[in-house]
């Protein structure tokens, strides 16, 4: 394709939907880095939920779609360690057992080990570059004219 032979409207929607979907792809990247890091420098355990409250959003109200949990899990070296994490859905209940994964260097992080949990920033972002950049290809995809048979 000869990106000069598209003109008008279309050159510049698809070049713009193509620079979004080009800098989707990039924080894809960078989310799926940060998370393949995390998870090969981490050791797993098992941690036990308890306590569960009710999400808020950034002006204190409540959002029943969000919960903190706070998670306590023995390291290692058998000290009990506690954070807390925002999930989204379906909160698990207190007493329950998750996978978590943990930095052994300080200060110690911990996250749940659940694949959404962990991978839906990466995935929301290369999902909205393959939408873009179909976008974008669909917008400079140069159509051939043939002409029509006159009466």
């Amino acid at each position: 394709m000869q990106l000069s032979e598209v003109r008008g409207p279309r050159r510049v929607i698809g070049l713009g939907a193509a620079a979004l979907a080009l800098a989707a792809l990039l924080t894809a990247l960078g989310f799926s880095v940060a998370n393949l890091v995390f998870q090969f420098s981490t050791i797993e355990a098992v941690g036990e939920v308890v306590a569960v409250r009710p999400g808020q959003d950034e002006a204190g109200q409540a959002r029943p779609d969000r919960h903190a949990v706070v998670i306590e899990y023995a390291d290692r070296n058998g000290q009990v360690r506690r954070f807390d994490e925002t999930v989204a859905g379906d909160a698990p209940r207190r007493g329950d057992e998750l996978a978590v994964r943990y930095s052994a260097r300080p200060p110690v992080q911990a996250r749940i080990a659940n694949y959404w949990w962990i991978w839906r920033e990466a995935t929301l972002a290369g999902a909205i570059a393959l939408v873009l950049g179909l976008g974008a290809e669909e917008a400079l995809r140069v159509r051939s004219r043939t002409a029509a048979p006159r009466p």
